[in-house]
């Protein structure tokens, strides 16, 4: 399972300053247009929900 560290792991491999935020009230989530998750939003647009992404598949969305 991807984690906020693996994240924070890919942040650090491609030397990027990010926020990164592990938001858990499915309140919070649904206003962010997320019905299944896990998920990731990268500026606000939904990248990733619905299953689990390596730091693989993470680093080409955060070169974008």
């Amino acid at each position: 399972m991807l984690t906020a560290r693996g994240k924070c792991q890919t942040r650090t491999n491609l030397n990027l300053t990010a926020e990164i935020l592990h938001i858990t009230d499915p309140i919070e989530i649904a206003k962010r247009g997320v019905m299944s998750t896990p998920a990731m939003t990268i500026n606000g647009k939904v990248v990733s929900k619905g299953h689990v992404i390596s730091p693989e598949q993470i680093q080409p969305l955060l070169q974008r």
